[in-house]
């Protein structure tokens, strides 16, 4: 069985005469980190949600061999009539018991240093509370490779080293592989290789 947790095999995708990816081909290995830079408007987020099953490509193939996936919006797609330690367990619904989800979701919260906004609504925090809401949500999922659009924008840079040595930690200790999208070279130099799109 081949290591690589994501092939995209002469993948073509794009949004009616506006052509993003052509003939585009690439594969990311269990536990490697992959940085995605380029301009604005240049298709890196819609090459994200394509390894991710989000969007299906015109054409090629995108093969996944993994059991389960996060996801780090740019613009985080928290639930607002949940509270933060409720968004942060959302994803363990039906698969772990609500005590345990939530007992979970403390240690996230302590690391993440979000845990006295545990019962506000999105509406009533941050954008970088925001933020770090949804990266606890994706490593509370135990995920196998996580998918991550500018992740860390919104932190100042205390805490977007701090959150990017988080994240990097997780992924070290559970061989999770790591797509990463930003404009920023330090949240880049995190990262295995980097391609350009």
């Amino acid at each position: 069985m081949s290591d690589d947790i994501l092939k995209l095999d002469n993948v073509s995708f794009g949004y009616g005469d506006n052509r993003i990816l052509n003939g585009f081909s690439m594969k990311l290995g269990k536990g490697e980190f992959l940085g995605i830079t380029g301009r604005s408007g240049k298709g890196k987020t819609s090459l994200l949600g394509l390894c991710a099953g989000l969007l299906k490509p015109d054409s090629g193939e995108v093969l996944r061999n993994y059991a389960r996936a996060s996801f780090v919006f740019q613009n985080y797609r928290l639930l607002p009539w949940k509270t933060v330690s409720e968004n942060i367990v959302f994803p363990l619904k039906g698969r772990v018991p609500d005590d345990e989800s939530f007992e979970k979701a403390e240690k996230y919260m302590r690391m993440f240093e979000i845990g006295d906004a545990c019962d506000l609504r999105p509406s009533q925090i941050s954008g970088g509370m925001a933020q770090r809401t949804a990266l606890a949500r994706a490593l509370i999922n135990e995920p196998d490779i996580i998918f991550m659009d500018e992740p860390f924008s919104a932190l100042d840079s205390v805490l977007r080293e701090k959150a990017a040595n988080l994240v990097r930690s997780y992924c070290e200790e559970n061989g999770c592989s790591l797509m990463l999208i930003s404009h920023f070279s330090s949240d880049i130099g995190m990262c295995g290789s980097v391609i350009s799109v």
